[in-house]
């Protein structure tokens, strides 16, 4: 299973705990999904740059490792700062930001329900999140309304709606593509 691991590493970006629930005959060639290649841009002619916005630092690590260079903006503010500021010539964007860490369900532990007030509460944070589709939003009106955007997003419903307002984004959830 080590060599598998090795030689699949760089195709299938998962989580290493992934890994271990996978069999090993699977591993021979494992595709869950088409793969995507997609260029390096930091190599040959079209060096340039390009900016990650994501907050997985298992996810930010990966990219940092396979793409040189690679500017990180870990949160909205800082994702839409960067855009407005600056010309790049791919955007990779999550749409799953800063999600909030919701109360545990207490119902399972004390056998009852959430009251009204805790419920108000969580629906306070939910109307509070900050997601790609700002910083998409800000994409749309920049220097980088033409750049070519990779929507790496595992919430497919959030990526269709970054891609709605921005046509020419790909969408290739996390673990669908290589870079070459």
């Amino acid at each position: 299973m080590e060599t598998a691991k090795k030689n699949s590493s760089k195709r299938y970006p998962f989580r290493e705990e992934m890994w271990a629930a996978i069999p090993e005959r699977w591993l021979v060639d494992f595709h869950p999904v088409p793969l995507i290649i997609l260029p390096n841009l930091s190599k040959g002619r079209q060096s340039g740059k390009e900016l990650l916005v994501e907050d997985s630092a298992d996810r930010i690590l990966w990219f940092k490792t396979n793409v040189p260079g690679i500017e990180v903006a870990s949160t909205v503010a800082s994702g839409i700062k960067k855009v407005q500021s600056k010309k790049y010539q791919r955007i990779w964007l999550d749409y799953n930001l800063e999600w909030p860490i919701l109360p545990k369900d207490k119902r399972g532990q004390e056998g009852r329900r959430r009251t009204k007030a805790e419920m108000e509460a969580i629906a306070k944070l939910w109307d509070d999140i900050k997601t790609g589709f700002n910083v998409a939003e800000v994409i749309v009106k920049s220097i980088n309304k033409d750049t070519d955007i990779v929507v790496h997003s595992n919430d497919s419903e959030g990526a269709k709606e970054i891609q709605r307002i921005l046509p020419q984004a790909i969408i290739a959830s996390f673990g669908t593509f290589e870079i070459q």
